[in-house]
């Protein structure tokens, strides 16, 4: 084969590819927010509510050895 017959062989090779990822990627695009998974946690966080207590450090002494903190480590 000529150089010119193996680029057009090579270009025709890309254009497939190029569309079945892009098939591939509308594929998942639709999928995107249907997994029960997330559904679920959503529902849970609704119910619990928003905690006013995250990353707040409520106890004197929490007994973590590399707690800054407690042990005064900078």
């Amino acid at each position: 084969m000529s150089i010119t017959g193996n680029k057009r062989k090579h270009e025709g090779k890309m254009a497939k590819k190029r569309q079945a990822k892009a098939a591939r990627k509308s594929k998942y695009a639709s999928l995107a927010g249907t997994s029960k998974k997330g559904k679920v946690q959503r529902r849970q966080s609704k119910k619990k509510g928003a905690s006013s207590h995250k990353h707040a450090h409520l106890m004197a002494n929490c007994g973590n050895a590399g707690c800054t903190r407690c042990n005064g480590i900078n």
